[in-house]
């Protein structure tokens, strides 16, 4: 990349990936030819800052990870422990490890999940980086629009598998449907409880399986009731 030139604002912009940690989100990380190359900033020099501002950081050279010429990555132990065990559930039905911060982003830093088969995961990935498309303001509507991908191809699967003569339908989509549903209402400022109790709901069924005009309203409208009220666990 000899001779590619960075402005000022876009040294910031790659930089700021790294100085956000620890205020706005839990983890971020560069290539490290865009740090050292791009940004005029050395390896040392980052871990310097890291120590600084009590955060943790872990360099993957070429090899060491699927970026081609290694990565920086900066965490806040805290913070990305915390997003860990509120997504847990999201991310180990992806394979995604959630034990330790180190080992949560050794396996990001190697490998991908899909957003059409893994969506719950993918946003909660997402969300331990604070990526500005998952940010409070437009992430429930991506969900939804998440869930309903998913009970559409719930029910083409039902609908197929009834034409081969079988009685009973498929659930295959069921507990990643859930996930998503649960990831709506932390959204919201809910929490495992209040999901338990919507989750039981007509209102939930019926947006989802007869996908009424009305009905998205509704359940939003109770999502926030259950939580204002703490309606918690199975009706």
């Amino acid at each position: 990349m000899e001779g590619f030139i960075v402005n000022k604002d876009e040294k910031q912009e790659l930089l700021d990936d790294l100085y956000d940690v620890g205020k706005t989100k839990s983890l971020g990380n560069l290539p490290l030819e865009e740090l050292v190359d791009f940004c005029g900033v050395s390896i040392n020099e980052m871990i310097q800052y890291a120590n600084k501002n009590e955060l943790e950081y872990l360099v993957l050279q070429e090899g060491e990870t699927s970026v081609a010429t290694g990565a920086i990555y900066l965490y806040h132990e805290g913070m990305l422990k915390g997003l860990l065990k509120e997504y847990e559930v999201a991310l180990q039905t992806a394979g995604v490890p959630t034990n330790s911060p180190l080992e949560y982003i050794r396996f990001i830093a190697n490998n991908s999940i899909s957003k059409k088969e893994n969506p719950a995961a993918y946003v909660a990935i997402a969300k331990t980086y604070n990526d500005p498309r998952f940010r409070l303001s437009g992430t429930a509507e991506l969900l939804f629009n998440l869930m309903d991908s998913l009970t559409e191809k719930q029910l083409t699967l039902n609908e197929m598998v009834g034409k081969l003569g079988a009685n009973d339908p498929i659930s295959f989509l069921t507990e990643e449907i859930k996930q998503v549903l649960l990831l709506i209402i932390k959204e919201y400022g809910g929490n495992e409880g209040h999901h338990a109790h919507v989750y039981s709901t007509d209102l939930f069924y019926n947006y989802e399986y007869y996908q009424r005009a009305y009905a998205k309203e509704e359940l939003i409208d109770y999502i926030k009731s259950a939580i204002q009220h703490d309606w918690t666990g199975s009706i």
